[in-house]
Order: structure tokens, then sequence, then C-alpha cells
């Protein structure tokens, strides 16, 4: 991997940029009932459509520095979910996603994922502020994102989806300890 793909850990979390050899593992995640429900608002989405997104995915790397990240365990090839940034809307913005296989809700694994994510943007990108939505329906993500400290930016409808939008501050975030 060169500069345009890094890979990112965390203590127990290797993020890797998602390749063609995630194309098969990615679309057994992004169309199991739990994950698509909010990610694809339950949509089953084709294979074809996750090799288009894996291949936006490296443009996006080698063009602006991010992309999606495959994460694992450290010590596993086993993809637990998928994270990272893409724009959304119009006009587009840069927003922080993530999925995450249910079978690892509730151990912290999110929570560890998107400090990094949030770090890369914040030290690699030099972005001053990370952007994230989520369903308002999706208790869960909403809960998470409070907790890694963003903010209640606006509410809006999204194609007939009521969608709360957060942001967070590099300054609000802190410096070096992790929000989670």
């Amino acid at each position: 991997m060169d500069e345009a793909t890094p890979t990112l850990t965390s203590p127990r979390l290797a993020l890797r940029p998602v390749d063609g050899n995630d194309v098969a593992a990615l679309h057994q995640h992004w169309t199991d009932p739990g994950v698509r429900r909010y990610l694809w608002d339950d949509e089953v989405i084709s294979r074809e459509q996750v090799e288009d997104l894996v291949t936006q995915s490296a443009q996006l790397f080698a063009e602006r520095g991010y992309g999606l990240w495959a994460i694992r365990h450290r010590d596993s090839d086993d993809l637990l979910g998928c994270g990272g940034y893409w724009e959304f809307h119009e006009p587009p913005q840069l927003e922080l996603v993530l999925s995450l296989s249910p079978a690892h809700w509730g151990q912290g694994v999110a929570a560890e994922a998107c400090d990094r994510l949030i770090r890369y943007a914040f030290d690699e990108l030099g972005v001053g502020e990370v952007r994230a939505s989520t369903d308002a329906p999706n208790e869960p993500s909403r809960r998470l994102i409070e907790r890694l400290g963003f903010r209640d930016s606006h509410r809006a409808d999204v194609g007939g989806l009521d969608t709360l939008f957060f942001t967070v501050s590099r300054s609000a975030y802190g410096p070096d300890d992790p929000a989670v």
C-alpha cells in the first residue's frame, strides 16, 4: 500500500482500505438484515454495487486520501465491518460512515473504529470538523455518535427519511485522549 491508501490501527483493530479481495465479504456484510436496515434503507444491494463502491473508494484514496476501510481485529482476517468517509447530499458533504456486523455490536468495536477514523480526519486530512448522520429511529447509532462527542447540527427529511445530522470539531474532540 502506498501513502494514498493508509492502513490504520488502534489497540484492537486494523483498518485497511477496501479492495477487490473484500467484495464477497462486504457483500455478505452489507446485505445482513441488521446492517442493511439503516445503511441501505433495507435494500439488498447487488455484488456489482459493492464492486462499484470498492472501485470508487480506491479512486477516492488516490485522489483525496480517504475512502472506505475494512475493519478487522488486528489478529484476524474476518471482516467485522466497514468505515470511512463518503460524500452525501447536495451539495456534497463529507461524512463519517460505519457499518458493523451484529455479532460485534456492544463490544466497543464501533467506538474504537470511529475514534481512529475521526483522528485520521483531523490529523491526516486536516479537516476542522467531522460530520455524521443517522436515521432518527437508529438509536444505537445516535448514542454512539453522541458518546464520541458529536453535537446535534440539524434534522431534515432526506429521501423521505427523518435524518439527524451531527458535527464534532477538532477542538471539541480532544487533543490526545480517545473519546471512547
